[in-house]
């Protein structure tokens, strides 16, 4: 058969395909992993037992609502979302059984939302050899995303920027005398000692004094009588979710009114639950609105989340991770015809000043895969979380 006559049957199938809507179907690469015509395989790892069991839970709440919520409009562009989920315990080393589990036997296209920093850490490099992006987990620290990344994304203020912005907060209310309470891992010490330059920025002469408790702790009377020792003006209270409650609880019964923030990790309504008395004052950073905020975009998210996990109560965790998981599919629903790696960083890279309706608004660009570094403020009131109506960015500090 000539070449001629080959070129012509070629031109005249590819016609009739376009006469009959063949064209019209999603369009996929047979090369990309987890992508098939009709679905995308998500991976995320989450704690779902272990010390941070209870955000877990919230962390996947929010990604599963979103996503149901996605797939029974349809999908995107003709594509149903698969999430497949594992529990990492909070442990790296689960962390890194899990993940490769995702990407070795599920063949997942991406990692989309979970959490922790020290069962991320030791599988990125995996991960960039195997080419999957990791994308607007519930964690992440500074050089995730200095230098740029070319897979991870996200839209997670890494501590140390809250750190920073908190510890303006405190300088900028006039407090002199900072006492950082600490839980004791490398991390933890890492983002504290960002609270001092940020406070500085305010009150060059303000003095900060870390203090770390190990993790774990339970008894919290002999870390508050040394807290109330010390005579600091403000307490930061850097540990996590219960330990904070146990320290700002311990204070109070103590007989201390010292005033005490925390960092956007401890901003749950289900903590505050614990103890609404002891905690009421409270000031934090959060990385959202507050899910009881009466717009449209907290309206889906109660409504989304009260249809696909009716166990769950409106709150900040999954908020955040249905806030996340919207940014994702923003993205893949930009993404025109073949759906690859590079068409999603490309579309990624296209998102500027998106405004999800939950988190501040969002930027990436080729030289900035960090889509967000401000906070909105609160006040812990009456057992809630009240906003107060300011934005604050941790890199521009000049509010």
């Amino acid at each position: 058969m000539g070449t001629n006559h080959l070129q012509r049957r070629e031109a005249l199938a590819g016609m009739i395909g376009m006469a009959l809507g063949i064209g019209s179907t999603p369009v996929f690469a047979q090369n990309v992993r987890g992508v098939t015509a009709n679905s995308i395989k998500i991976g995320v790892q989450v704690p779902l037992t272990g010390p941070v069991a209870l955000s877990g839970e919230q962390i996947r709440a929010g990604e599963v609502a979103y996503m149901s919520m996605i797939n029974d409009r349809g999908g995107v562009n003709g594509r149903k979302i698969e999430l497949i989920i594992e529990d990492n315990e909070f442990s790296a080393q689960k962390g890194v059984t899990a993940v490769r589990k995702l990407v070795t036997r599920d063949n997942v296209f991406a990692m989309v939302g979970g959490n922790g920093v020290s069962q991320f850490n030791p599988v990125l490099p995996f991960l960039d050899e195997q080419q999957v992006p990791v994308i607007n987990a519930y964690t992440g620290v500074v050089d995730w995303y200095n230098p740029v990344r070319q897979r991870v994304f996200g839209v997670y203020p890494p501590l140390e920027f809250s750190a920073q912005a908190i510890g303006r907060w405190a300088a900028k209310e006039g407090h002199k005398k900072i006492l950082v309470a600490h839980f004791d891992a490398a991390i933890a010490v890492s983002f504290s000692k960002m609270i001092e330059p940020g406070a500085k920025t305010a009150n060059p002469n303000v003095e900060v004094e870390l203090m770390p408790v190990k993790l774990g702790t339970v008894d919290y009377t002999p870390i508050a009588l040394e807290i109330m020792r010390k005579n600091p003006d403000v307490v930061i209270a850097a540990n996590i979710l219960q330990e904070f409650v146990a320290l700002t609880k311990e204070l109070r019964t103590q007989g201390s009114k010292v005033p005490v923030f925390t960092l956007p990790i401890n901003v749950l309504q289900s903590v505050l639950a614990l103890a609404p008395e002891p905690l009421e004052g409270v000031k934090a950073l959060s990385f959202t609105r507050s899910p009881t905020a009466d717009t449209p975009a907290l309206k889906e998210y109660r409504d989304a989340l009260a249809k696909y996990v009716p166990s769950q109560k409106a709150d900040f965790v999954s908020l955040f991770t249905f806030a996340a998981s919207k940014i994702f599919v923003e993205a893949l629903s930009r993404v025109k015809g073949e759906l690859t790696y590079d068409a999603l960083y490309a579309s990624l890279h296209s998102l500027k000043d998106y405004d999800s309706g939950i988190l501040p608004p969002v930027t990436f660009s080729p030289t900035s895969h960090l889509g967000v570094t401000s906070f909105f403020k609160m006040i812990a009131h009456n057992g809630q979380w009240v906003a107060t109506g300011e934005l604050v960015d941790s890199q521009a500090m000049n509010w």
